[in-house]
């Protein structure tokens, strides 16, 4: 299985009050793209970060988890952001501002079974970035599967003209407060998730799947490694939400935002 994942990489400090818990690369395609890789997936990563110590540090973790480099622009300073857990919960402080939206080449992932993109990275960027995703997609028949997982209101952002274009939509029922009113193109599946259940619905049909109660030690990357286990499972509804479940789960139980 191959699959293009599309987003920026940062350097992640996690810390809970004055205690460091765990200094790693970090980002939602970021986490995505290692527990797809470590799930043995052929991920094309098309993301920038540094050319800086940080950035090294990046791009051995690349390595150490095969990862190609050859999709990745490495060029000026690193994003470093801060994830403060308050319980499970975290939220973030940023120490860089300035996006690096560089020009991807998508023709070298001809043969893509699926895209996916997460995060803001795609929809907040310039037009021209989500043009040509649409523009490969489309002519190579190639799906794409997105989780906005929005931080804030998703107005004045690429939002609806990516949604047309999904054949796969995930929230999370948190997300859905900073989402506008949308419709899903026909044949297009929705998935909504809670620490609860699971559910996903194909025009008129629905699969919901119960999850297993845990204590979860930390929820960073939960989301995007349920990306990961749907996507990368084969079977029925039911059994690739079970394996996006079970990926969340596992993460749920350690500072790695991924499986």
């Amino acid at each position: 299985m191959k699959i293009v994942t599309v987003g920026n990489t940062v350097f992640e400090i996690v810390t809970r009050g004055d205690t460091l818990l765990a200094t790693q690369p970090g980002g939602s395609a970021m986490n995505l793209s290692v527990s797809l890789a470590r799930s043995n997936v052929d991920v094309h990563f098309y993301t920038s970060f540094g050319d800086d110590l940080l950035g090294s540090s990046i791009r051995q973790f690349f390595v150490q988890n095969r990862i190609s480099t050859e999709y990745a622009v490495i060029q000026g300073q690193t994003n470093v952001t801060v994830g403060k857990l308050n319980g499970s919960e975290a939220t973030y402080e940023k120490f860089k501002t300035v996006q690096d939206y560089p020009v991807f080449d998508f023709s070298r992932s001809i043969g893509a079974d699926l895209i996916m993109i997460t995060g803001s990275y795609v929809i907040s960027g310039p037009k021209a970035l989500l043009d040509n995703i649409l523009a490969f997609s489309s002519k190579y028949a190639i799906p794409i599967y997105f989780d906005p997982n929005p931080r804030s209101p998703l107005q004045n952002t690429h939002f609806n003209t990516l949604l047309d274009h999904c054949m796969y939509f995930r929230v999370s029922e948190d997300d859905l407060k900073y989402i506008p009113d949308f419709h899903l193109q026909n044949g297009a599946v929705f998935i909504q998730t809670n620490p609860n259940q699971v559910t996903a619905k194909l025009n008129q049909i629905q699969t919901t799947v119960l999850c297993p109660k845990i204590t979860p030690v930390c929820t960073i990357g939960a989301g995007d490694a349920f990306n990961a286990g749907f996507c990368s499972a084969e079977g029925t509804f039911e059994e690739r939400i079970k394996n996006g479940v079970d990926y969340a789960q596992r993460v749920c139980m350690k500072f790695e935002p991924f499986i």
